[in-house]
């Protein structure tokens, strides 16, 4: 992974992270705040994420928070000069047996079978960017009272500031404009995926939605810039979703790249007769899907801009008639 270290006023993430999971908080009836305990220089970090970190633990807090409970994001200062921030609930909590156990990969602690949904990777790979900026995460948890979460982190300091300390494959040229997303999909290990492949995205807000319902009402309701959407959904097909929003005037000049694991070309074909921007197969090869993505987020920005001088089909239709005559071919 590529990170850039640079000085980073850990207040304002904190409260711009409390500030992107606030409908997620009020749907839990779950209260949010950020306190501090006193002024802190920045912090030395990779701001991009560290949001992520904040996302995930605040995340992770509401989730395991039941209603009328709180979770608080308090800044602080240790002796050694460190700076950081603990995140503190009144959730379920964790038995302290079970603590060594919370950063192994795919480790629910028993929650597999809870209505939560989750995959047992977000803590592994919170911990794994915290140790890459420099810093340490550490847990205190009891059953049924609460957990706090603790990362901090070095100061910045004059002279201090080291970049690109790995590398990370996704050196794309990448649109720079705010766009939001919406994400159609039940599978939390593939929403886990597309968050990660976003992570390199900054400047993309991405919404998810586990049903093709729900993801309907989010679209009419909001305004896209593109959408996501797995055609395998419980409830309404991704289909009939993806009919749905061509045949509505609200939502028909929405892109919609389809992500499926169902390679059959006829699919595909009847995917980008519908209307798709494009259909793209699961596993997902991450460089030509992010690659893919932001050619349509740049041409969307254009259209806003008044630049757009594309009066043609759309620059997948070729794919269909070859995904059409391949089909044909396969049924003889």
């Amino acid at each position: 992974m590529r990170l850039t270290l640079r000085p980073v006023d850990l207040g304002q993430e904190a409260r711009a992270a409390v500030q992107l999971l606030e409908d997620r908080a009020v749907a839990g009836q779950v209260s949010v705040d950020v306190a501090s305990t006193g002024e802190l220089e920045p912090v030395l970090a990779d701001p991009t994420r560290l949001r992520q970190v904040l996302l995930n633990l605040v995340g992770n807090a509401i989730k395991y928070t039941l209603p009328g409970g709180s979770v608080r994001v308090t800044l602080k200062r240790e002796p050694d000069a460190r700076l950081g921030f603990t995140v503190s609930d009144t959730g379920i909590g964790i038995d302290p047996d079970d603590l060594p156990q919370l950063f192994d990969p795919f480790n629910r602690l028993g929650q597999e079978t809870s209505t939560r949904p989750g995959t047992g990777i977000g803590l592994v790979v919170t911990k794994g960017l915290v140790e890459l900026m420099g810093g340490t995460l550490g847990v205190s948890s009891q059953a049924g009272v609460g957990s706090e979460f603790t990362v901090l982190l070095p100061a910045a300091r004059a002279g201090e500031f080291p970049a690109a300390q790995r590398s990370m494959p996704l050196e794309l040229a990448r649109p720079e404009q705010a766009s939001r997303v919406l994400y159609i999909e039940d599978n939390e290990v593939n929403v886990e995926l597309v968050r990660s492949l976003f992570a390199a995205r900054p400047q993309v807000t991405l919404v998810v939605s586990a049903t093709g319902e729900d993801g309907l009402e989010q679209a009419r309701r909001h305004p896209f810039d593109l959408i996501l959407l797995d055609i395998h959904l419980p409830g309404l097909p991704g289909m009939e979703v993806l009919r749905e929003l061509k045949r509505d005037r609200s939502t028909a000049r929405v892109p919609v790249i389809v992500l499926s694991a169902d390679a059959a070309a006829q699919s595909a074909a009847e995917s980008l007769r519908a209307g798709a921007a494009a259909y793209l197969t699961k596993p997902l090869d991450l460089r030509s899907t992010l690659a893919k993505i932001d050619g349509v987020l740049r041409h969307e920005a254009a259209k806003a801009a008044g630049l757009d001088t594309h009066r043609g089909p759309a620059p997948d239709a070729a794919l269909a008639d070859a995904a059409d005559r391949n089909a044909a071919r396969t049924a003889r």
